[in-house]
């Protein structure tokens, strides 16, 4: 008996700092769901797409290249579709 009242002991012990309403934090908005834009060459990329976040995962799937006057922006994401998006300029 002595043995289960320190096991209770200790159970009630480590339950003493749970809470149960804890707030959940907010879901992301869709602009908050892109990376953070940057002028370091991070090789990042995203935009909205119809109000809905398009961005890439991994910097090898985005690229970037400024040729005889034309800038060229690329990316892709992986999903069941295979989707990518490129602008020329």
């Amino acid at each position: 008996m002595r043995h289960l009242s320190h096991i209770l002991l200790a159970f009630l012990t480590g339950c003493n700092g749970c809470k149960l309403d804890d707030p959940q934090p907010a879901p992301k908005t869709e602009l908050e769901k892109l990376p953070p834009a940057t002028q370091e060459g991070k090789n990042t990329f995203g935009c909205l797409v119809n109000g809905m976040a398009w961005y890439t995962v991994s910097s090898t799937r985005a690229s970037a290249s400024y040729q005889q006057g034309i800038l060229d922006l690329s990316a892709s994401i992986v999903t069941p579709l295979n989707q990518s998006i490129g602008i020329a300029l």
